[in-house]
């Protein structure tokens, strides 16, 4: 089985950033996962996930065409 995209909307998992959980999963699914981030504030969110081309972010609650305009950006059909 493999694991090509994972959609988080919770900043934090169990109490683990963002970042650690994905790096976590990334080490487990391959490096080339991507993942949608949903969330209430975008100003909260590390340099290195904006920086980073395999994530992409939304605001909560989710317009349908904002998560289709991710899920594109990703290139996932």
């Amino acid at each position: 089985m493999r694991l090509g995209l994972l959609v988080m909307s919770s900043p934090m998992i169990c109490g683990t950033p963002p970042t650690r959980a994905i790096c976590a999963l990334r080490e487990i699914a391959g490096q080339q996962l991507k993942v949608i981030l949903l969330l209430d504030n975008l100003w909260c969110v590390p340099g290195e996930l904006r920086r980073d081309p395999r994530v992409r972010l939304a605001r909560k609650p989710v317009e349908p065409e904002a998560l289709l305009a991710a899920l594109s950006a990703l290139r996932i059909h």
